[in-house]
């Protein structure tokens, strides 16, 4: 169960960019793909790799880079909104305000459009996304889907969709009637907690909510094909919450193992 109440703020942002490679999956149609029990595993060196990008204390959901900004889905009760950063961190504007009923949650940019989850209100917001890099409207499109929304990324012109099971759902941009269920699998257990994605070439990077780890998802088949052991950048990280986690904890009623690692952000230019 993901817990959210209290929730913890994220004082940073943190952008990794990773040199993914995965060999080619059993492709299969009518049946499940047998999922290799051997897995490629990496480790994230943070050394010279972190750069703060924000100190203002929310609960980071989604990262997606556009055109040279971040984007990021703030979650929590009565703060959620989605804020547009400059990479190198020179500025940072808010581009949308969830009503305090809602939850924010994932984040994706397919074309010229935004969809922003929530967590438990069932709807998911439709953006038009200007040339500006901004949002409109102000009153948005909202399309509804069954369960919670927790991760969103764009696949093959539509949208995966996580819920904190081992089911990612791929869904119709137009209108999040689901296609069809992807079960994701290490060898021949299933992996839940499946939280943030972020596509990455043909594999889907999802982190698991609550430890320092992320898996590479070939989404033709559910399997499997990497494990990055972000441990490192966990410990790296923590440094730089210059409030001290308690301090920034203490209005919300978190603790520091609260703190986890959250969105995911691939910039495929660089």
């Amino acid at each position: 169960m993901k817990i959210h109440t209290p929730a913890p703020p994220v004082s940073v942002v943190v952008l990794t960019v990773l040199a993914l490679w995965a060999p080619e999956s059993a492709r299969a149609a009518d049946t499940p793909a047998q999922c290799s029990a051997q897995l490629g595993s990496i480790a994230l060196s943070p050394q010279g790799a972190v750069r703060e990008l924000s100190k203002a204390p929310r609960y980071t959901q989604g990262l997606v880079v556009h055109e040279d900004r971040l984007y990021e889905s703030a979650g929590m009760f009565g703060h959620s909104g989605v804020y547009a950063l400059a990479l190198d961190g020179s500025d940072e504007s808010r581009l949308t305000t969830l009503d305090e009923s809602r939850f924010g949650e994932g984040l994706a940019i397919l074309g010229d459009r935004a969809y922003n989850l929530t967590w438990r209100a069932q709807v998911a917001y439709v953006f038009d996304l200007q040339g500006d890099g901004s949002f409109e409207p102000a009153e948005p499109t909202t399309l509804p889907y069954e369960g919670e929304g927790w991760g969103l990324t764009p696949y093959e012109g539509q949208l995966l969709l996580s819920d904190g099971t081992a089911t990612v759902r791929v869904v119709d941009p137009e209108d999040f009637s689901v296609t069809r269920q992807i079960d994701v699998r290490a060898g021949n257990r299933p992996v839940a907690g499946l939280n943030e994605l972020e596509t990455v070439g043909d594999q889907v990077l999802a982190n698991i909510y609550g430890p320092p780890l992320i898996v590479a998802i070939d989404p033709r088949t559910g399997c499997v094909t990497l494990a990055i052991d972000a441990s490192a950048l966990a410990k790296d990280v923590r440094p730089l919450l210059s409030t001290g986690p308690g301090a920034v904890c203490g209005s919300f009623g978190c603790t520091a193992n609260d703190y986890v690692l959250n969105g995911i952000a691939y910039d495929a230019e660089r």
